[in-house]
């Protein structure tokens, strides 16, 4: 975070950052992680059913008070699931909430026009994409699979030192 930092030239909670890519953050584990300094890290599917759990047991205030208080706030795979339109509000209040207050990294395979897509409300799709976009650094990192890439690299036959004409 230090190098994004240095190069953008900016303090986390000042600015929100909204991050395309393939699977840039892919180092991650898939549950939510706390890393140093006020951030956390969640699948977008652990987020919305964490916020739900918390809603259910009447302990959703507390649990927003904490993504609240947090200098980065990092969602991946935002576009991997659709949301039902309760999921879709309290995804879009925890997001809203931190607009202008606290940074925000998204990471999704979708461009924002295809939004609608996972989640069912247009009115507020717009909402959260107004809201996410305004002030944001934007990073279109689409390109080839960097798995694939690996894979293709691991099943390529390799030539064992002997003459290429020898089988």
């Amino acid at each position: 975070f230090q190098e994004f930092h240095d190069h953008f030239g900016f303090k986390f909670g000042c600015v929100s950052i909204s991050l395309f890519h393939n699977n840039s953050l892919a180092y991650f584990s898939p549950t939510s992680v706390s890393l140093p300094g006020s951030i956390i890290f969640y699948t977008a599917s652990n987020l919305v059913n964490e916020l739900a759990e918390a809603q259910h047991a009447k302990e959703l205030l507390k649990l927003e008070k904490m993504l609240s208080r947090l200098d980065l706030l990092i969602v991946d795979e935002l576009s991997y699931l659709s949301f039902n339109r309760h999921q879709a509000e309290l995804l879009f209040h925890i997001l809203s909430e931190r607009n202008e207050r606290g940074s925000v990294i998204i990471t999704t395979n979708l461009e924002f026009s295809r939004w609608s897509e996972f989640f069912p409300d247009a009115m507020l799709t717009a909402a959260l994409v107004d809201r996410l976009t305004h002030k944001a650094h934007i990073l279109d990192m689409n390109g080839p699979s960097y798995r694939l890439q690996e894979r293709i690299k691991k099943t390529k036959p390799k030539n064992l030192g002997g003459d290429k004409d020898q089988v």
